[in-house]
């Protein structure tokens, strides 16, 4: 199969970005020893309360162990953020 190769220009900022962050993220989901705690809008009053209707508001990725863990990402869209919704997050990992 022939392929090109180039230096990196700008426009491929975006192509790059969404490849890279797949990648990682498909990784941290199905690794072992990592929890993947999930928030999608209809689960939660307050981002309802806050008139955001989304699919998907938020997610938090973490290596968990009993009493302590590491968080690897964590995102929120822009939309449901300053309503609670990463605090909400971090207290559903199972890691006390």
């Amino acid at each position: 199969m022939p392929f090109t190769v180039r230096d990196f220009q700008a426009a491929d900022f975006d192509t790059l970005w969404r490849s890279t962050r797949l990648v990682f993220l498909r990784y941290f989901l199905f690794a072992g020893g990592t929890e993947t705690v999930h928030a999608p809008s209809a689960s939660f009053t307050l981002i309802a309360e806050a008139g955001t209707r989304c699919r998907h508001c938020g997610f938090i990725v973490a290596e968990a162990e009993p009493g302590r863990g590491h968080i690897i990402t964590i995102d929120v869209i822009a939309a449901a953020r300053r309503f609670g919704m990463g605090s909400l997050l971090l207290r559903l990992l199972k890691i006390a």
